[in-house]
């Protein structure tokens, strides 16, 4: 009887599910008619943000990210910044749900940017809540957690539902943590909002949301009891996928209390729903090429457009219920039989989950074991394999180095010195910090002027600084004589301001600053005009392995400083970072034993001048000039297209390509606009 009980609410469900996803259908077409015969770009945005929302309901996500895209060109033309913020937040969102999880954190930091710059308190709480919810998803689950304290200080009482929705946020980041207490306080936080607002379908999603907490401490019956409560108060127009989850929850709950009866009962619940709902996505693509080709068909047969569009519409309208009531029918027969072969393998299936238990539970407890073996292997094979890496690495970049140095002039072999030089650097910081973690690095100390040091250090680094057009100047005016080991400081120095470039954004700048200090000791600090550093690592930056939450996706590995550390500590000296009051970092460290000093009668500073074109060269590029005006700094193909047009004979135009496509790489728009003057 039970069996007939859940086939009668299948065919319930599946004809539900094609009425309004054929309700949905219509409306979306309506729009796109609406849309096509529209001529004011204001309500084109708001027709585009409608047919949005109408393919969201259908989680046709693709087709949601396209309409947003189109509205956020017309916004970008008519330069409405509150739209574009709005649009970026949902284009990013939808990459989220299709587990594009980078390129949504490109489109919601954007969006954030504008809400900022407009000052708006509700679509900068929007994206912080945004980028949260996409940060849990790359494993940066402190990054999550300050996003949504920011979004949270930003709401006030006009933004209760967002409200409500970051402590649900925060509730299942806790949850995660097994911080199962301060998870239901967040939780029941969460859920009073949505009972004063009285919006039921929140209720129930929230209080699924705490039955996974009840059955994560075992309490099986009140989980039991709170997804009961979840089902009755979720609405029809409730999330499917949500609700099939449910579903497998009681399964699950009643299995845990040998209520198997009721288990098996909802676990069919869950399969035929599954079923049903990710059996209709897969047939959706199929109904949309079906519409496009139907719909490209009438506009090549048909003159007269009105007349045409109401045929194509009914008669599409009668294909989608057709569809429907023909895929229920199948269906039907389909989970029929299922049911009926379910129903009498029911008894040996309860017997099987009992034997699976035990052979799991005694299955755990081996692999337990063997985990924890192969993981004291792991680690020390984790160290000599990295020792041998680091050593082998070391030949061959010393060979790159040499065959670059043979023909500095050309650029070609400048970039591949520079970034051998670089990641030879990197090799060599690498070993040494493994290698002196515990113990005291060797130095070899003579006396050297730092002013050559400096020098050497600045050339090293001059090309990527170049690269990013960053001013670097040095604000030394006197000559040190100094002990210490020449290498090892220039490795320290390389790494410090290498990290200063990487960290200043396009058109930024460095200063070099030395302060002499009582006993012979002098300060020598590295000044950069970036955004700083999060006040929450800054005091373990030297440590192996930190990393800035804000700036982790440049690829470092966190062993630069740390060796930085181990270096300057081995001269008797000491290191440190702090955020400056304006704007940037600076980092520091001390050397003793000054002997002499003197005045500097030539300094070390690159200004980044680059070359002026003369009357003769600016003519001649004065169109290309016009055309890569037009184009966006992001359409990086099509400054390549124009730039290799252009005659490279001339020395001076050569150098105005490269720059002009190191401006585009580095989104430089400031300097690509010089340039392009």
């Amino acid at each position: 009887m039970r069996n007939y009980t859940i086939g009668i609410r299948i065919i319930i469900f599946i004809f539900l599910f094609g009425i309004i996803q054929n309700a949905y259908t219509q409306s979306i077409d309506s729009l796109k008619q609406c849309l096509k015969n529209e001529q004011n770009d204001t309500l084109k945005i708001e027709i585009n943000k409608k047919i949005m929302k109408q393919f969201l309901k259908l989680t046709y996500f693709d087709s949601v990210y396209i309409y947003a895209q189109k509205a956020f060109i017309i916004a970008d033309k008519l330069n409405i910044e509150t739209e574009k913020s709005i649009l970026l937040n949902k284009m990013g969102n939808t990459m989220y749900w299709t587990g594009y999880y980078n390129e949504a954190d490109s489109l919601l930091k954007i969006s954030l940017k504008l809400a900022i710059d407009l000052k708006d308190s509700r679509l900068t709480a929007e994206a912080y809540n945004s980028i949260a919810t996409n940060k849990l998803q790359l494993r940066d689950t402190t990054g999550a957690i300050m996003c949504l304290k920011k979004a949270l200080k930003l709401c006030n009482n006009e933004n209760q539902i967002l409200k409500a929705r970051i402590y649900a946020n925060l509730g299942q980041i806790a949850r995660t943590e097994k911080q199962l207490k301060q998870a239901m306080k967040y939780f029941n936080i969460s859920e009073t909002i949505w009972k004063e607002l009285n919006m039921i379908n929140y209720i129930a999603r929230i209080q699924f949301d705490k039955s996974k907490i009840y059955f994560m401490q075992k309490k099986y019956r009140a989980a039991i009891n709170l997804v009961h409560s979840s089902i009755n108060n979720a609405n029809k127009n409730s999330n499917k996928a949500v609700e099939l989850w449910k579903y497998r929850r009681l399964s699950e709950s009643y299995k845990a209390i040998g209520m198997y009866d009721s288990a098996y009962h909802y676990f069919v619940i869950h399969v035929n729903m599954y079923r049903d709902v990710y059996g209709a996505n897969r047939t959706r693509k199929i109904k949309e090429l079906e519409i496009k080709y139907e719909t490209k068909l009438k506009e090549k047969e048909n003159k007269n457009l009105k007349t045409k569009n109401l045929l194509q519409e009914q008669t599409i309208k009668n294909r989608n219920i057709i569809t429907a009531i023909s895929l229920s029918s199948v269906l039907l027969i389909l989970f029929i039989m299922i049911l009926l072969i379910i129903g009498r393998k029911k008894l040996k299936i309860a017997n099987q989950i009992l034997n699976k238990q035990k052979k799991e539970i005694t299955k755990q407890a081996n692999s337990l074991r063997e985990t924890n073996v192969k993981l004291k292997k792991l680690q020390e094979f984790k160290k000599g394999i990295t020792s041998m890496i680091v050593h082998d690495l070391k030949n061959p970049l010393s060979i790159i180095l040499n065959y670059s140095k043979q023909n500095p002039s050309l650029d070609i072999n400048k970039k591949i010195f520079n970034n051998a030089h670089r990641m030879l650097n990197l090799v060599l910081s690498i070993m040494d910090t493994f290698k002196y973690s515990d113990t005291k690095m060797k130095i070899d100390k003579k006396i050297y002027a730092l002013s050559n040091i400096l020098k050497t250090a600045i050339s090293e680094i001059e090309y990527f600084a170049n690269k990013k057009n960053i001013k670097i100047i040095n604000n030394i005016t006197h000559e040190y004589q100094i002990e210490f080991d020449k290498y090892i400081i220039l490795r320290v120095l390389n790494n410090i301001l290498a990290n200063a470039i990487k960290h200043t954004p396009n058109n930024g700048m460095l200063e070099l600053n030395i302060k002499s200090t009582e006993n012979k000791i002098i300060k020598i600090e590295i000044k950069d005009s970036g955004k700083g550093i999060d006040e929450t690592i800054i005091n373990r930056i030297f440590e192996k392995y930190i990393q800035d939450t804000e700036t982790k996706t440049h690829g470092t590995f966190g062993i630069g400083l740390s060796f930085c550390k181990i270096a300057i500590e081995a001269h008797d000296g000491e290191i440190g970072v702090y955020n400056n009051a304006d704007k940037g970092t600076t980092f520091w460290f001390t050397l003793k034993n000054i002997k002499i000093t003197k005045k500097i009668t030539e300094n070390i500073t690159i200004t980044n001048d680059k070359i002026y074109l003369n009357d003769k060269e600016k003519l001649y590029l004065k169109t290309y000039i016009n055309i890569l005006k037009t184009i966006d700094i992001y359409e990086i193909s099509k400054f390549r297209e124009i730039l290799k047009n252009i005659d490279e004979d001339n020395e001076n135009i050569k150098k105005w390509k490269k720059d002009v496509y190191n401006a585009i790489i580095n989104h430089n728009k400031k300097y690509l606009a010089k340039l392009l003057k």
